[in-house]
């Protein structure tokens, strides 16, 4: 075969694949091509990605806590864990984040005017740790909130730290309050004596009571007021005022009382307080009389229901039945005790009836004993008293005197009321600490993104998308029509020679 009839026919697959158009040389001339655009869209999507990171992500996710406990005895805790204020109002931590609460510390300091409360009640939320267990030291909170409604992590420290702060604001209001009760009545110097030693012996009982619950509460060192005196001494002073050679000075006020049947009147009153005595003991001789018949009817029935019960004497029923009429049967001769002794006072024989307490012997009861009040004064009012009678009229006179007496130890500027309550006041805001923080600087700050993440991403993204785009731009457009030039002018070239 002849050197020009040899002829060699290439035959090229139809599934053969075509050599790709894209490489790292024409991307990279694509970038270089447009890399304006490149740098324009990169910076331009990195702005958009700290304004993204900056105004929207971070918003989204920023959120501040802040864990915390009460430790002022102003908030005291129940033995069943319920916590009060001293004044008896229960404590509720929900109470915190309430709208009510959120807003009162809004509106409490002008720094807090950028607050948005509204926005803020979404997203703030209280806990408190669940426990297998019981724990008896104090209950730890923790308050969640997004940062967006408080600005900025400065001005969230100092408002949720007022939040935290309102509880044991309150807490010290109320201390400021506290004080012993006083129970003198504006009326008390027209009260009778009988009336007048129960109040002074109940309002001594009451800041006796008061001191042994600041004793149970407080160290016996602890400072009541700010030169040092302690709570022992304030204890102690207050029982030596009390004592007269070794005796109560109350308990001496009822033992006089009693023993010489003392009555509180004037010249100008003496047939008031005959009257009103009189009245007194007609009253008490017809309660007992009630008593008698209602005694005897309650006694019946308790009889006729043991009787007639078809119950076992185990019942719930049954028991419940006869315990109410035995508890109101005793409630019935505790009175007619009562009765009875003030019946004698005045100067009525009730031997006979206490001995035998039936209907028939209410009759018995008279007025008969010369040394009771009530014959005293009516002698005293007729001009028939004999010298001991009237010593007796002076004494009693004077006996308010005993009675007043007592009375100032408890009240004025520095009477036992207001040295026990100022004492209280002292103790309860000064003593213990307040709130206990259990995060650096109040709150934990979390979920923040640094904006030169976002600058970043977004700087990636603006580079791979905008190189891409101008490198198929220049691969698919420039790119052909630089290879059809530069081959036309190889075939031109060729045809030349």
């Amino acid at each position: 075969m002849s050197e020009e009839n040899k002829n060699v026919v290439l035959l090229q697959s139809g599934d053969e694949k075509k050599p790709s158009r894209w490489s790292f040389r024409r991307y990279g001339k694509g970038i270089a091509f447009g890399k304006w655009w490149v740098i324009g869209t990169t910076a331009v999507v990195a702005a958009i990605g700290f304004l993204g990171t900056r105004f929207i992500l971070n918003p989204m996710r920023e959120s501040v806590s802040s864990s915390f406990s009460y430790e002022n005895i102003a908030i005291e805790k129940k033995s069943n864990g319920d916590l009060v204020y001293l004044d008896g109002t229960r404590f509720s931590y929900a109470n915190l984040v309430t709208r009510a609460n959120l807003q009162a510390v809004k509106d409490s300091d002008p720094k807090f005017a950028a607050v948005n409360v509204d926005s803020l009640l979404d997203t703030i939320q209280i806990s408190v740790p669940k426990e297998e267990t019981p724990s008896t030291g104090p209950t730890i909170y923790t308050i969640t909130a997004r940062l967006s409604p408080l600005k900025d992590l400065a001005l969230a420290r100092q408002y949720l730290g007022a939040v935290i702060e309102s509880a044991n604001k309150k807490a010290t209001e109320i201390a400021l309050k506290q004080g012993v009760d006083d129970l003198f009545p504006a009326s008390f110097d027209k009260l009778a004596y009988k009336d007048q030693i129960d109040v002074v012996a109940k309002q001594k009982t009451l800041i006796a009571d008061e001191l042994d619950k600041l004793g149970e509460q407080f160290p016996s060192n602890a400072a009541v007021d700010a030169s040092g005196t302690t709570l022992a001494k304030l204890t102690s002073d207050f029982n030596y005022a009390f004592m007269a050679d070794g005796v109560d000075a109350v308990t001496a006020l009822q033992d006089s009382y009693r023993a010489n049947h003392w009555a509180k009147y004037s010249d100008e009153t003496i047939d008031s307080v005959i009257t009103r005595m009189e009245e007194t003991a007609k009253g008490y001789i017809e309660r007992l009389r009630n008593g008698v018949e209602e005694i005897a009817v309650k006694q019946a029935a308790i009889d006729d229901f043991k009787a007639s019960s078809s119950y076992a004497t185990t019942d719930s029923e049954y028991i419940r039945t006869i315990n109410k009429y035995t508890t109101e049967i005793a409630a019935l001769k505790e009175e007619r005790v009562d009765y009875l002794r003030e019946l004698e006072f005045f100067g009525y024989d009730v031997d006979e009836f206490r001995a035998t307490p039936t209907y028939e012997k209410i009759a018995t009861i008279a007025l008969s004993n010369p040394e009771g009040s009530l014959l005293r004064l009516k002698a005293i009012k007729d001009g028939t008293a004999d010298e001991a009678t009237l010593a007796w009229g002076a004494s009693s006179k004077a006996f308010a005197n005993k009675i007043n007496a007592v009375k100032d130890l408890m009240t004025g500027q520095k009477g036992a009321i207001e040295n026990v309550s100022s004492a209280m006041r002292y103790l309860y805001t000064n003593s213990l600490s307040t709130v206990s923080y259990y995060d650096a600087d109040v709150v934990k700050f979390s979920g923040h993104m640094n904006n030169a993440i976002g600058i970043a991403a977004g700087a990636v993204i603006g580079f791979v998308v905008s190189s891409f785009v101008v490198a198929a731009v220049y691969i698919n457009k420039i790119d052909p029509t630089e290879q059809a030039l530069a081959d036309k002018e190889k075939e031109e070239g060729a045809k030349a020679k």
